[in-house]
């Protein structure tokens, strides 16, 4: 069985398909086996398996199987997200920023002299020249080349076509420049060569240097393999940075890193979860910013290849994962639907797909920007519940505005459900911003000797595979057992009850059978026994359906999911 779920890319799906069939027709076999419960609504059909690979089936297996069992229960969903959202998204954040860095150390630190490289310094620190009093002469010393990288391989959404102090860049940013990496950089590319330092908001501690050349014949990007550092082949929107002397003389790279990273917390700002949702459903921020085309192709491409490696088995606990060519490189079928969404993201709205008669839908960014303004102003837990359930009412009732009233129910389910399947994707996002793909590519460099050369989103993407694959694996496990599988749980708890008070009542009466058959004909007084007995396993049921009504399903404290743990952000 452990050979079926391989994570093997190249391998058609058929067999994950087979054992989901299987699954949902023992669920649907139980149900009609167990007359005591509540009548169900069984299709005769097993619900349609979607054309996905297998990860990306983990949400929709879980969905079906709440179908199955109970019908999806959108009310009770939406209530599990909204907690989620309040109480799990912020610990996520921070939790992500320490797995970001671990992530670095492992993929690439561990290959690499420890050592700060001279010409990653402001200053080559050999080169700096002294007084007789030991202090460093000014301007003296050699200037550091540090390290170039182009925009396009860390701005993968066009984050950068948004001016962080307008209305629409406060929904993209995390912050100002001072308190965001992001934001930060953004105004370096503004003073075109010119250097700012980054300096950690809360320690005021000087980190990097950094400066832009739009067009600079010394913003090398190869190296010509005779050196360690960039020496040919200047290309045209390039940044550049440097460690800062003074703050990092005779410390080490992983030093470097872990006050980058700690000089950003939380690794996103949760306020902006929402509305970058929407923006990936509807396009309502980049229709604002009235993106070019090319700029929104990419963003479909980015949001197209992370569903994909969540789609291939990212998250499911596995490490051995195979991808092959083909998986870099998008189908027929893939490439229609890019310019499908690329449309729809121009025209700011998207069709129901399920349900309606395909009506169109949209969110406006008035909308949008009102519910960010409320969530961000909104401080206890009981206040983001209430905003929570005010901003879905809001964006349920707009977005179905267009739907004929008998359809508003099945409208409401649809968008609901897109905007869970949605939220892994578009947390995505947040986490592979520029600030944090900065730092990724200078390791990258070092351990290749070379930088990120791919063009395609997807091919970039492959070059920070390592680190990608172990970040969507977090994401995806914390939306499973946090979110999914409690509802799985409870709306399976009357089945699993009932199936166990049949074994054991099935147990039970071939034991006696069994023991019934080894008495002499003529001990009738112990068939009073037998009745005894039978009897009790009457009230096994009762008791099977009290041991599961003590399970706390609103945690899975006590359910052995894997090994003890309930994944790497429950321990």
């Amino acid at each position: 069985m452990g050979e079926k779920f391989r994570n093997v890319v190249c391998e058609p799906g058929d067999v994950v398909t087979d054992i989901k069939r299987q699954i949902l027709e023992l669920i649907s076999l139980n149900q009609t086996i167990c007359g005591n419960l509540p009548d169900l609504s069984v299709p005769n059909l097993i619900p349609e398996v979607p054309d996905l690979n297998p990860s990306q089936k983990v949400m929709d297996f879980l969905a079906d199987i709440l179908a199955l069992v109970s019908g999806i229960n959108f009310e009770e969903m939406r209530l599990q997200l909204i907690n989620w959202l309040v109480e799990q998204l912020e610990p996520l954040s921070e939790d992500l920023s320490v797995n970001f860095v671990n992530s670095i150390k492992s993929c690439y630190a561990c290959k690499i002299n420890p050592k700060i490289p001279e010409w990653l310094y402001q200053i080559q620190p050999s080169s700096i020249q002294y007084d007789q009093n030991n202090q460093p002469i000014p301007n003296s010393g050699t200037q550091g080349l540090g390290f170039n990288i182009e925009l396009n391989k860390i701005d993968l959404t066009c984050i950068f076509a948004a001016d962080p102090n307008t209305e629409i860049g406060k929904l993209f940013y995390d912050g100002n420049s001072n308190n965001d990496i992001n934001a930060f950089l953004w105004e370096v590319m503004q003073l075109d060569g010119q250097p700012l330092i980054w300096s950690d908001p809360t320690s005021g501690k000087e980190i990097i240097e950094v400066r832009y050349y739009e067009d600079s014949a010394i913003a090398f990007t190869q190296t010509d393999g005779n050196v360690p550092y960039q020496n040919i082949e200047p290309r045209p929107r390039v940044f550049n940075f440097k460690v800062v002397n003074q703050t990092y003389f005779d410390k080490t790279l992983i030093t470097v890193l872990v006050d980058y990273f700690n000089s950003q917390q939380p690794l996103f700002d949760v306020d902006k979860v929402i509305p970058n949702v929407i923006d990936l459903l509807y396009g309502t921020l980049t229709n604002k910013i009235e993106l070019p085309e090319e700029c929104l192709t990419k963003v479909v491409e980015f949001e197209t290849s992370i569903s994909d490696y969540l789609d291939e088995g990212v998250g499911n606990g596995s490490t051995n994962f195979t991808f092959d060519d083909s998986f870099y490189t998008f189908d027929n079928k893939q490439l229609l639907n890019i310019k499908q969404k690329v449309k729809e993201k121009k025209s700011g709205s998207r069709e129901y797909k399920k349900c309606c008669g395909k009506e169109v839908s949209s969110i406006s960014f008035e909308t949008v920007l009102k519910i960010n303004d409320e969530i961000k102003n909104s401080s206890t837990i009981e206040e983001k519940i209430t905003t929570y359930n005010k901003a879905l009412d809001t964006l349920i009732n707009e977005s179905t505005s267009n739907v004929k009233s008998l359809d508003i129910d099945s409208a409401s389910g649809e968008f609901l459900s897109n905007l869970i399947t949605s939220l892994q994707i578009a947390l995505s996002k947040l986490v592979l911003s520029p600030k944090n793909l900065l730092m990724l590519n200078l390791f990258y460099f070092l351990v290749n000797s070379k930088p990120v050369t791919e063009i395609s989103i997807k091919k970039i993407l492959k070059e920070y595979e390592c680190v990608i694959v172990e970040i969507l694996s977090e994401l995806l496990r914390k939306l499973i057992y946090e979110y999914l599988l409690p509802l799985v749980i409870k709306a399976l708890k009357n089945l699993i009850a009932c199936v166990i008070a049949k074994k054991i009542k099935e147990k039970n009466i071939n034991a006696l059978k069994s023991r019934l058959s080894l008495l002499p004909n003529f001990i009738n007084d112990k068939l009073e026994d037998v009745n005894e007995l039978f009897g009790k396993s009457e009230n096994i049921l009762d008791k099977a359906r009290g041991f599961t009504d003590k399970v706390n399903l609103n945690s899975l404290n006590n359910i052995n999911l894997q090994s003890k743990k309930r994944g790497r952000f429950c321990d």
